[in-house]
């Protein structure tokens, strides 16, 4: 699916939403970031590629006050920005909220134009969640080529989740996907594509 964000916008078009029943699961996508991305390589804010949010209603930030998105207490994210070690290169992060609590973690560098595979795992166990993602360059007998990839710390990073940070909705735990964001604080300065093929591997959605 082609997913677009608008000159001045943030959001991306078209948007989805639906529900996750909780449990062990894999997503897979294959990407391909258009080279709009990079135009602009001043802004290293951190943009959103895809992930997922452990709860579901809105909360009140406990020192700001603040109504904040469910995404912002519970959350594991692949990142984006333009690198600014690499120039021409995008660094993809692991984006993760924590009670509220956000970490950004370099995984790699990749070009904007090249397919890549993408896998978010959240393995359930005794203890919580352990979340895991990966970044790999797609196979040559699938795509033609590989797209390069510069490593930094790894192909992957994981963290723990615990689950009493999941929500509750009707005696039962849930999930629910989030998609392409841009910024940040500034928006797009100009129309960003991209193409994010997604599968869901684990428990039924509802």
């Amino acid at each position: 699916m082609i997913y677009s964000i608008s000159e001045g916008k943030h959001r991306s078009f078209p948007p989805h939403f639906w529900l996750f029943k909780a449990g062990s699961r894999t997503i897979t996508a294959e990407v391909v970031i258009g080279h709009n991305f990079l135009l602009w390589e001043d802004n290293f804010d951190t943009s959103k590629l895809f992930g997922m949010s452990f709860k579901l209603k809105p909360w009140i930030h406990v020192d700001t006050k603040k109504r904040m998105p469910g995404h912002h207490y519970a959350s594991a994210r692949f990142g984006i920005k333009p690198s600014a070690q690499h120039r021409g290169y995008i660094e993809v992060t692991m984006y993760n909220y924590k009670q509220g609590n956000r970490t950004i973690e370099s995984i790699c560098h990749i070009e904007p134009g090249e397919r890549y595979k993408f896998t978010l795992d959240i393995n359930e166990n005794n203890s919580g969640m352990q979340v895991v993602l990966t970044v790999d360059p797609s196979p040559k007998d699938m795509w033609g080529k590989n797209g390069s990839i510069l490593n930094t710390v790894g192909d992957n990073l994981q963290f723990g989740m615990a689950s009493d940070l999941i929500e509750t909705v009707d005696g039962n735990l849930f999930f629910y996907p989030l998609n392409p964001y841009y910024g940040g604080d500034e928006p797009a300065r100009s129309e960003i594509t991209i193409d994010l093929k997604r599968k869901y591997h684990g428990k039924d959605s509802r």
